[in-house]
């Protein structure tokens, strides 16, 4: 089964039926998902300690990784991008700051 579309009007099935069901959703089912596409913390509690917190254990656990081809290819054609706070904090608020749940997603950029 191929996953993308082969067609023009394959792909407009597919953009249709995503807007059906975006508009299916709940208003906070529907900020929930614009939320996890955005990289954006629904958590308002988030202080700048705890986070500083967490940042420094995806140093640690990147560190601890002895293979991560993907990681330091990624790091070496733009390691401005790769460590930069705002792109690490994405990672870090797609799994509600869980180091362990998005360190796969991480290391496979």
């Amino acid at each position: 089964m191929n996953r993308w579309p082969e067609s023009e009007e394959d792909v407009k099935r597919a953009e249709e039926f995503i807007a059906n069901e975006l508009a299916n959703l709940s208003l906070v089912e529907h900020e929930r998902v614009l939320f996890d596409i955005y990289g954006i913390s629904a958590n308002e509690k988030e202080e700048p300690e705890m986070i500083d917190s967490k940042l420094n254990e995806l140093q640690s656990e990147l560190e601890r990784i002895e293979s991560k081809d993907d990681y330091n290819l990624a790091l070496q054609m733009n390691p401005t991008y790769v460590e930069s706070r705002n792109f690490r904090l994405l990672f870090l608020r797609c799994e509600e700051f869980d180091n362990g749940k998005q360190m796969y997603i991480f290391m496979t950029l």
